[in-house]
């Protein structure tokens, strides 16, 4: 180029020529980058260097970037305690005046101890036709007896369907969320059984929601994303078995 540079044509191409040139090695050099970042174990999770000056994290401070809520006061109150002010003065030893009485809320699970019923199941026959017949109350959830006596109640179940069905929990983790918070003993095996047979109970009413969908004039699907779905079905209002 050097017998032509007194051309304004081959000049301006020239340095076109150049700019291209520079351009394509930027990104073989970020290709390259990209390919060894995809080798490494932390590539997908790293985000570069980090910023020289990053904003400070969390919500901004300030009535403009939205109001600043707080728990509020709870409607009732099951218990009271008294925390009194130490009488000496934890830093320097002196004797402490009080001044004033301050309120503090604390909400809490109380602890649950689990409710076991025993139920007299009468057993007789008939002088008719010779058939066994037994007694159900109505807060039996099965009819077994003998190896298979010892049953789990319907809201355990139904805890257990809605931890499973709705907020998508498998087996096993259910299982432990009831052993840790109840102290209720049961395997995964027996659970996914008992929710089988709670399913097949529930058939009738499924059949019937059906049969109400099918004849609706409108039907539309739910688009609802699943953190959101998650969370409308395990809204409190709804933990109410």
């Amino acid at each position: 180029m050097a017998g032509v540079s007194g051309c304004p044509g081959c000049t301006e191409l020239a340095a076109q020529v150049a700019a291209q040139e520079e351009r394509i090695r930027k990104l073989e050099a970020a290709l390259e980058e990209s390919r060894r970042a995809g080798k490494r174990q932390a590539a997908p999770f790293s985000k570069g260097d980090p910023k020289p000056a990053p904003q400070r994290p969390g919500r901004k401070a300030g009535a403009a970037h939205g109001p600043s809520t707080f728990r509020p006061v709870p409607a009732h109150v099951d218990e009271i305690h008294d925390a009194p002010v130490p009488c000496r003065c934890p830093g320097c030893g002196g004797d402490v005046e009080e001044v004033e009485v301050a309120t503090q809320f604390q909400t809490e699970i109380p602890q649950v101890r689990p409710l076991v019923r025993r139920f007299d199941v009468h057993v007789g026959r008939c002088r008719s036709c010779g058939r066994r017949v037994q007694g159900r109350h109505a807060l039996q959830t099965s009819d077994a007896l003998g190896a298979a006596a010892n049953q789990i109640g319907p809201n355990v179940l139904a805890l257990a369907a809605h931890l499973n069905k709705a907020g998508g929990m498998p087996y096993g983790k259910v299982v432990a969320f009831v052993v840790a918070a109840f102290e209720i003993k049961i395997c995964v095996g027996g659970l996914a059984r008992a929710l089988h047979r709670l399913a097949d109970r529930l058939e009738p009413t499924y059949q019937n929601f059906l049969l109400v969908l099918r004849k609706s004039p409108v039907v539309y699907a739910d688009e609802t994303s699943m953190g959101a779905a998650k969370a409308r079905w395990l809204s409190p209002t709804r933990l109410r078995w």
